[in-house]
């Protein structure tokens, strides 16, 4: 989806909002409440998972997009900006009069184009791959094998395991 996303818009600017009680605990990264940008006088937990926008951003006049190829060059430009505390609404709202620039970002394919910062070393995409790492590999036990797998009495199941 990422992918289609930087084939098709011309810019993508993210606005973390944070407050992920999963992910974060609802602190900033100096140990501050992070509360949910829905909190409320009313219900300050607001909820548990962090909120984003995305701003997707379509030119009429760019209408040759090229489509992404093996050699991934993307499209659209991506911004990206952190908001963390109890006043990110408040400071969200007023960046949209200081035009509060994004952090530029550039997606690497191999890892999944992450439309957030992220910080790898320099020969991580030079290190194996799992497939690479094992040489074979499993589902596990398959649910739509059943009648196989599962059996009432103990000898049935070990000789069809047996077997």
């Amino acid at each position: 989806m990422r992918e289609r996303f930087m084939e098709v818009f011309d810019s993508i600017t993210i606005d973390c909002l944070n407050g992920d009680k999963y992910k974060t605990g609802k602190k900033t990264p100096d140990g501050q409440p992070d509360p949910s940008v829905f909190s409320t006088e009313k219900n300050r937990e607001g909820i548990q998972v962090g909120t984003a926008i995305a701003l997707l951003e379509r030119r009429p006049d760019n209408a040759k997009r090229k489509p992404i190829a093996d050699t991934y060059t993307p499209n659209a430009e991506l911004g990206f900006r952190h908001w963390w505390g109890k006043e990110k609404r408040e400071e969200l709202e007023a960046s949209l009069d200081k035009r509060v620039k994004p952090k530029k970002l550039k997606p690497a394919l191999p890892l999944g184009l992450p439309f957030v910062p992220v910080a790898v070393r320099v020969d991580y995409k030079q290190w194996p791959t799992i497939a690479d790492i094992l040489r074979y590999s499993s589902f596990g036990f398959l649910t739509n094998r059943d009648e196989v797998l599962v059996s009432i009495d103990r000898k049935p199941l070990v000789d069809r395991m047996t077997a």
